[in-house]
């Protein structure tokens, strides 16, 4: 009996251990508020500058200005002129950084120097990239985001990019961060003052919004809803049907890494069925037009962090809860296009980053694209996050454990009825076919939640 006793002691203040330090963890990593003293947080794989990595403490002194950008922002680019200007007649009293969460080291690197040799402009800014933890700490709304800490290391403002000008510089140095101009942004946790915006419900006192630490809502269309969202903490989800909310909520696949919004993966159309008994509440369009009383926006906050599974889960037990439906994965026989290899030492050509995607002799017969970097299961995430309409579920049996680099023609895309002729083109090339097979696997049924049986309800 002492024994046991002595080891539920144990396994108690092991677990009281483990989550002390998870707290501390979570706490290192959290979205800040106006007014708070920024942690000595790195700045990683640095370009443009002395040294591959540097703090936040290194600037101390110096007002820091962070502008989160990526290459393919127009704007982002467009201002690096005036970014250079401003940070030579005020580099005593400024440190101008970008932030880019999306590409990695090299690939930022290779496109300063594309942009150098183009516009003929030197760029002295330095860029952090790969960035993990700035983007968490301060969650762009836009790019290109400016946020703006002050020479003793809090943060004070987050404005768009058109906010960072010569005049708000001089407001900033000067405190006066009320006239400053340019649209103001905050993160999700900032804009809820809860006070105000959640009723009294019985008489709970809801605090102000520092005490929240998560919220979930579902609201019906509003032309005010906009912008699709997917930040380190949550989701938004604006004016969408049911169903797909639905395919954002169990989507098979996480999204590749610092993949933007236009990426995010969704349910396949050939891996859910929908059983409901009013399926015209799930459609958007009516009769070709948009029906905006079947459009909602789901939005999920949370205070700290979370996996994309987290995200998910929370996502779909709202969406289960809110429509009163049944949601569940259930094994079925289905015809798909299963993707086999005779030889992989074929397809592997490893040069090293993240995922890349090419495309080669756009809008011409022979467009092709190249992905680099890729497992075959992420490879078929990004055909089908592109073959919306295909009626076969896309599989891996090649039996290679690696990352490949592969070039595939782009009428595949376009038309998975001549998965035929991807097939003999993948043979040729990669000794790899496209074979169309019978298969069980699991599919998503919808249905009314009404519909079970109470045996079925209490489980």
């Amino acid at each position: 009996m002492r024994t046991l006793s002595l080891k539920l002691t144990m396994i108690f203040l092991f677990s009281i251990c483990l989550s002390c330090a998870q707290a501390n963890s979570d706490k290192a990593i959290r979205i800040l508020s106006y007014g708070e003293k920024v942690p000595d947080y790195p700045l990683v794989n640095l370009v443009n500058f002395p040294e591959e990595s540097a703090k936040i403490s290194d600037f101390k002194g110096k007002a820091i200005i962070l502008d989160y950008w990526f290459a393919g922002c127009k704007p982002c680019i467009a201002s690096w002129p005036k970014l250079v200007k401003l940070q030579q007649k005020y580099g005593d009293k400024i440190q101008i950084v970008l932030v880019n969460h999306m590409q990695d080291e090299a690939t930022v690197q290779q496109f300063i120097d594309n942009w150098e040799k183009n516009s003929g402009t030197t760029f002295t800014i330095p860029s952090v990239t790969g960035d993990t933890t700035l983007y968490k700490v301060f969650p762009p709304s836009g790019y290109p985001s400016i946020v703006w800490i002050d020479p003793n290391g809090r943060f004070e403002a987050f404005t768009d990019g058109s906010g960072l000008n010569e005049e708000n510089i001089r407001f900033f140095l000067d405190g006066n961060t009320k006239s400053m101009t340019g649209k103001k942004m905050v993160s999700e946790f900032q804009k809820l003052d809860v006070s105000r915006s959640l009723p009294d419900l019985l008489g709970v006192d809801w605090g102000d919004a520092s005490q929240l630490q998560c919220y979930s809502t579902i609201s019906s269309y509003s032309p005010k809803s906009r912008g699709m969202r997917i930040v380190a903490n949550g989701t938004i989800l604006p004016n969408m049907s049911i169903l797909n909310l639905i395919r954002y909520a169990y989507a098979i696949h996480e999204p590749r890494p610092k993949a933007g919004v236009a990426n995010y993966p969704r349910l396949p159309a050939n891996r859910y069925i929908l059983l409901a008994k009013d399926t015209m509440r799930f459609q958007d369009r009516v009769n070709g037009k948009m029906y905006l009383p079947n459009l909602y926006t789901y939005r999920l906050i949370f205070k700290e962090p979370r996996t994309f599974k987290q995200v998910k889960k929370k996502m779909q037990e709202d969406i289960q809860n809110f429509f009163n439906l049944d949601i569940r994965w259930e094994k079925q026989k289905r015809k798909c296009l299963v993707l086999k290899a005779g030889d992989t030492t074929l397809i592997t050509d490893f040069k090293g980053g993240g995922e890349k995607v090419f495309q080669y002799n756009e809008g011409s017969p022979n467009e092709t694209y190249k992905i680099e970097n890729f497992t075959p299961t992420r490879f078929l995430a990004y055909l089908e996050s592109k073959q919306l309409s295909s009626p076969y579920p896309l599989l891996d049996k090649t039996g290679f454990r690696g990352l490949l680099d592969i070039e595939y023609p782009s009428y595949f895309i376009d038309n998975y009825n001549r998965y035929d002729e991807l097939d003999e083109y993948l043979y040729k090339r990669y000794k790899m076919r496209f074979v169309l097979e019978e298969r069980e696997i699991e599919v998503l049924v919808i249905r009314n939640a009404e519909n079970l049986t109470p045996e079925e309800g209490d489980e």
